[in-house]
Formats: C-alpha cells, sequence, structure tokens
C-alpha cells in the first residue's frame, strides 16, 4: 500500500472517528474523577466494586463510560479480575487500570484510589488549561482566516482590476509585481490546505518511523519540556507500583516501559533490560543506555543508591520522585499553554503583516498612478 492511499484510508478513519467523537466523546478527566470519586467512597463503606458500579451506573452522563460499565458488571460478573475487565476499554488511562492491578495484588485498594483520584485531578486541571489554549488558539486562527478570506476574495480583487485599467500609467515592473501579490493571495489555500492533513500525516509518520518520532517528542521546544516531566512521572510512579506487587526492579521497569508506549523509551530499556541480563547493574545499565536523558538523572541515582547500599526503600523514594515530577509536569504544561498562545500570536502578526505588505504594494501602484 502506498504511503498516500494508507494516508487517504487513516484520513478517512479518523473522520468517522472524528463524528463518533462528537456523538459519543470519551469521557473527560472531570468525568472520570467523580466517577472514581463516589468509587472510592463507596469502596470505603466496605461496597464491592460491582454493586458501586450498579449503584452509580444510573448517574453517569457520558454515553460511553456508562456503555462500558455495564460491559464491566458483566465481566466482573463472570470472574474477570478489575484491572482486566477495565483494561478492555480505551476510555480508561492505563495508569488507572495498573494501579487498580496493583490495589488487587496486593491488597491495598484504598491506598491506590488514592493515586487515582489524585492522578486523575491533575490530569483534569492539566488538560483544561491546555484546552483552554488551545480553543483561544484555535479562535485566533478562524478570525485570521476570515479577515483573509475578506480580504483576498473581496479587497484585493476590486483594487486590482481598478489599477488594471489604469496600466498606461503604471510601470511594467509594478504591473507585474502588483498581478504577482494577486495571484498570491488568490492562491494562499494551497498553504492552509497541508494543515487539514497534518493531524493524519503526523500519526503517517509517527507508524512509520516511531523511534524517531518519539525521540524527537524529547526535543520539540514547544512541549519537550512537558512531555519529559509526564515521562519521569509514570516511569518513577508505576514502577514504584510495580515494586510493590512483588515485581523485581528488572521486571518493574520493562512493565513500565509498557504502559508508556514510547517507542524510542521502549528500545532504550530493552536495550537495559538486555544489559542487566548480561551482569549489568540495574542503575550502570540505565546510566549507559540514557544516552539522550529519556530517564532523568535522580531516577537512575535513587536506583544505584538502593542497589549498592541495600536499601528496601527504593519504591518510597520512587514515589518521592514521582511527586516532584507531578508538580513539575504541572509547571511544564503551564509553559505549554504559553507556547501555544504565543505561536498563536506570531501566526497572526505574520498575516497580518502580509496583508499590509501586499496594501502597501497597492498604494504604490496608485501614488505611481496618481504621480
Amino acid at each position: 500500500m502506498s504511503a498516500i492511499s494508507e494516508l487517504l484510508l487513516n484520513s478517512s478513519y479518523n473522520v468517522r472517528a472524528f463524528f463518533e467523537n462528537i456523538s459519543r466523546p470519551k469521557p473527560s478527566y472531570g468525568e472520570l474523577t467523580d466517577f472514581f470519586r463516589e468509587v472510592t467512597s463507596s469502596y470505603k463503606n466496605d461496597v464491592n466494586w460491582q454493586t458501586a458500579i450498579e449503584m452509580l451506573i444510573d448517574d453517569v452522563e457520558n454515553e460511553r463510560l456508562r456503555d462500558a460499565l455495564l460491559v464491566i458488571i458483566t465481566d466482573l460478573e463472570n470472574g474477570v479480575t478489575l484491572a482486566d475487565a477495565f483494561s478492555y476499554h480505551d476510555i480508561f488511562p492505563e495508569f488507572v487500570i495498573e494501579t487498580l492491578r496493583a490495589g488487587e495484588d496486593t491488597d491495598s485498594m484504598s491506598e491506590q484510589l488514592v493515586e487515582i483520584m489524585k492522578y486523575l485531578k491533575n490530569n483534569e486541571k492539566i488538560y483544561r488549561k491546555i484546552n483552554r489554549a488551545m480553543r483561544n488558539f484555535y479562535f485566533m486562527m478562524s478570525i485570521v482566516l476570515l479577515t483573509l478570506c475578506i480580504f483576498v476574495y473581496f479587497a484585493i480583487p476590486n483594487l486590482f482590476e481598478l489599477y488594471r485599467g489604469l496600466n498606461a500609467k503604471i510601470s511594467p515592473s509594478m504591473l507585474q509585481l502588483m498581478e504577482t501579490v494577486q495571484y498570491g493571495m488568490e492562491h494562499i489555500y494551497i498553504l492552509i490546505i497541508p494543515f487539514l492533513f497534518l493531524p493524519q500525516a503526523v500519526k503517517l509518520i509517527e507508524k512509520k518511523f516511531p523511534v524517531f518520532v518519539g525521540r524527537l517528542k524529547f526535543k520539540l521546544p514547544l512541549y519537550r519540556k512537558y512531555y519529559w516531566s509526564n515521562t519521569q512521572y509514570l516511569f518513577s510512579k508505576l514502577m514504584a507500583i510495580f515494586i510493590k506487587m512483588g515485581e523485581t526492579p528488572t521486571n518493574a521497569i520493562m512493565l513500565t516501559s509498557a504502559v508508556i508506549k514510547n517507542k524510542a523509551v521502549n528500545e532504550m530499556l530493552e536495550y537495559v533490560d538486555y544489559q542487566i541480563s548480561q551482569g549489568e547493574q540495574i542503575a550502570e545499565a540505565l546510566k549507559n543506555a540514557n544516552t539522550n536523558k529519556m530517564i532523568s538523572s535522580k531516577i537512575v541515582k535513587f536506583i544505584k543508591t538502593c542497589e549498592t547500599t541495600g536499601r528496601s526503600d527504593l519504591p518510597e523514594l520512587l514515589l518521592l520522585a514521582a511527586d516532584d515530577y507531578d508538580d513539575a509536569r504541572t509547571e511544564a504544561a503551564n509553559d505549554y499553554t504559553d507556547n501555544i498562545m504565543i505561536l498563536g500570536i506570531v501566526i497572526c502578526v505574520s498575516f497580518a503583516l502580509l496583508i499590509l505588505a501586499a496594501l502597501l504594494i497597492s498604494l504604490m501602484g496608485l501614488t505611481e498612478q496618481i504621480g
């Protein structure tokens, strides 16, 4: 299958998914927070999960969440574990699923529900800020496009038709420049069309070059700080959870890698696993493989400290690191939203300068004609 045909197929799929998300949107972090808050309250009152969900399902407004909960109730009745029942539905974050699994395996569900609530609340705040910034960005782009359309299809043609009738008094070079500007303004949509396919193109590139895109996410100036701190948060938090479940640090690293789902990180941690199998210490293997700084030196230092001293409090140290990175990703989200607004302002100013340049060229032609 050619890249173009695959892009078109992905585009049609995303169009269907787009309209499905409009008619049946995924639950927001706020809706998930409300649901798990009620579940946590019921669980603390010794109500089992199946009964708690049955009690709450009539109050759930999101259609996809309600349908998923109906299936989960049936799965629980058939003996499916809680984490597996939730894992069958893509509306639940993998962090939530693995934390539920840890609660089941270690008999610490109350503690894990607190972690889930903290995660969902913070993500709700972060994504609310990002969504607000994106709405403002799209609003500015809409104003720019509307202004541009009015200018291109009404102002420019009328001005140039007026000057073209007076071309005997305008120098050939100025007339040619004005016609070039008119042609460019009338075909500026060519610059806009690629943006319509940008999400599909990005997904296609990510599918074809997953490792390259995975590394690029740590380097893009617009959101690398947020992506890096969020990765550290997930890595340290999940690794601590898996170790508390009884997994060895080596197995915890690989299980965490599967949840993060960044091909560059996965590839790096697979190399770490290989080095450990060859007798290398975990911290040293992480240090050697971590050439692109995908895992922070603080996490590596905590692992090395526990390896060299025999301390058994690695999960607690990792949870401390996770708290720090949770604060860092919240701060980075603020920077990310600021960057989005700056980008929107830069684009608006650029288009304004483009329109101003076209007007100046038109005025130059008029001045020459009058002179």
